[in-house]
């Protein structure tokens, strides 16, 4: 067997976009299913007046620099793009 790490293709956003959208969802009166959480996390991913998405390489088990969380314009514009899309999702739920 190698001793080799094993590494894993990884959005830095992705603890973030889930991380904000989750905070944003306990403050709003909406739908706590997971279907409505992975649409809102999924709406700012596709977002295209934003770019969250990040993509590296890390050995699996590490925990890549927190790059998103560093610029603080970054997790402002962030905020706007995970509050837009729980409204949207909240307002139109898909189940």
């Amino acid at each position: 067997m190698s001793d080799k790490p094993k590494y894993a293709l990884v959005n830095a956003y992705d603890d973030t976009v889930k991380t904000r959208v989750r905070e944003i969802i306990k403050a709003t009166d909406m739908c706590r299913c997971e279907k409505c959480f992975l649409d809102a996390c999924a709406m700012v991913f596709n977002n295209r007046t934003y770019n969250f998405t990040f993509f590296v390489t890390t050995a699996k088990g590490e925990l890549f620099a927190k790059v998103p969380e560093m610029n603080p314009v970054n997790l402002a514009d962030l905020t706007v793009a995970c509050i837009a899309a729980v409204e949207k999702v909240r307002t139109s739920p898909n189940h």
